[in-house]
């Protein structure tokens, strides 16, 4: 099966990113060569006056990636795509170049941006669906996109003209939501049900492990206020253990100041793949307290896959990731006293992290193993693929 995938990349690498990385990896060990089709943002801010003003003009909808596409498309001839991000570089124009060359297009659903300007459903640190209903002035009116008006009415030209002409709806044969969450949200949009997949995301494998007996926690992820961060440092006061905090974000500082005063949470900063792996290997479970409705929950299978459990608040996609009580602890969002008691019993019972690492090591290898991930993709192409064949010989 000829397949291509095709991505916008984010000007800092990230759980997205790497899902595209993954997936480029686990099919090419299915059906050989698959075309990756990359543009990356961080390419805008090496561009010159003129460039990104024709950039401004071309968001909503843009000839040279059309024209890009369709060339591409034509060189790799692929019975099937699959687009993981299309904002802002390949624009919508990049589904109408699938529908114009009758190349049938899955689109993966890695967040909000189709209804949300922000793509999180979240304005000034609460919940926010104000424009799921159709309405995206609210956007416009709250600055929503980049803290930018300007920004924020180019986003809401391009969504409005994608959903108007139909491109969203008539030019995508299946989406892929990575949880039950991502699917709702955008059938509230406007989304068909019947267009949409759920098929969870997946990480790599780097075996299991034992679980350590030191009483050790750690958070991994974007320092940003969805996530939670200042929920743990809040519930980590007084608990009988130490904790590491990895990652970078706008709050980075902020997050830096308050562990220097601490002797139980250190802050590390960002860590590569290889470092990032050894921490893990030496923490006895992982914390995911975010308090948004997170699309799925990377670093929570992440953890899963090492046998580590998971202490996540019941948001989102977390809320499907994490089975309370088999292979981890679910509290509510934003509860400081039900995260500080869930990581205590963590921290106190060494016997209870094997159980619920055991439990996670499992769940990872059945749904969010890159093999398990891979078939789920495979048997949706083939759907997808046969159900274009009928259609054309139908017409």
């Amino acid at each position: 099966m000829h397949i291509s995938l095709w991505h916008n990349r984010y000007r800092f690498y990230g759980g997205e990113d790497a899902m595209v990385d993954l997936e480029n990896a686990a099919l090419e060990r299915r059906v050989g060569r698959v075309p990756l089709n990359e543009l990356d943002s961080s390419d805008i801010l090496g561009r010159g006056p003129v460039a990104k003003l024709r950039l401004a003009g071309e968001i909503a909808w843009s000839r040279t990636a059309y024209d890009r596409a369709r060339r591409l498309l034509e060189e790799q001839t692929p019975v099937v795509s699959h687009l993981h991000n299309w904002f802002p570089l390949w624009s919508p124009s990049l589904i109408d170049a699938h529908a114009d060359a009758g190349v049938p297009l899955v689109a993966t659903l890695h967040n909000y941006r189709m209804g949300c300007a922000s793509a999180t459903l979240r304005r000034d640190g609460e919940d926010c669906t104000l424009c799921l209903g159709g309405d995206r002035g609210h956007a416009v009116k709250h600055r929503c996109y980049q803290g930018s008006g300007l920004r924020t009415r180019m986003w809401k030209a391009c969504v409005d003209r994608a959903w108007h002409a139909g491109s969203f709806v008539r030019g995508v044969a299946r989406y892929i939501a990575p949880s039950r969450e991502v699917a709702n949200q955008h059938v509230a949009m406007g989304l068909p049900e019947r267009l949409i997949s759920v098929i969870p995301n997946a990480c790599a494998d780097p075996g299991p492990s034992d679980v350590p007996s030191d009483r050790t926690a750690m958070f991994a992820g974007r320092l940003s206020p969805e996530k939670g961060v200042r929920v743990l440092l809040e519930a980590w006061q007084g608990l009988p253990g130490n904790l590491d905090v990895v990652g970078e974000g706008p709050e980075s500082a902020r997050i830096a100041e308050r562990c220097a005063h601490t002797t139980t949470v250190t802050h590390r900063g960002f860590l590569g793949r290889a470092a990032l792996d050894e921490r893990i290997r030496a923490t006895r479970f992982m914390v995911v307290p975010s308090v948004w409705r997170e699309p799925f929950g990377l670093t929570a299978i992440e953890a899963m896959a090492h046998g580590r459990p998971v202490v996540a608040s019941r948001a989102g996609g977390l809320g499907e990731i994490v089975v309370d009580g088999e292979t981890g602890l679910l509290v509510e969002p934003g509860d400081a006293p039900a995260l500080a008691d869930a990581c205590e019993r963590l921290l106190d019972d060494h016997a209870l992290c094997q159980q619920l690492g055991a439990g996670a090591r499992q769940r990872y290898e059945q749904l969010y193993s890159p093999e398990a991930h891979a078939d789920a993709l495979m048997t949706l192409f083939e759907d997808v693929q046969a159900s274009h064949l009928e259609s054309r010989a139908a017409s």
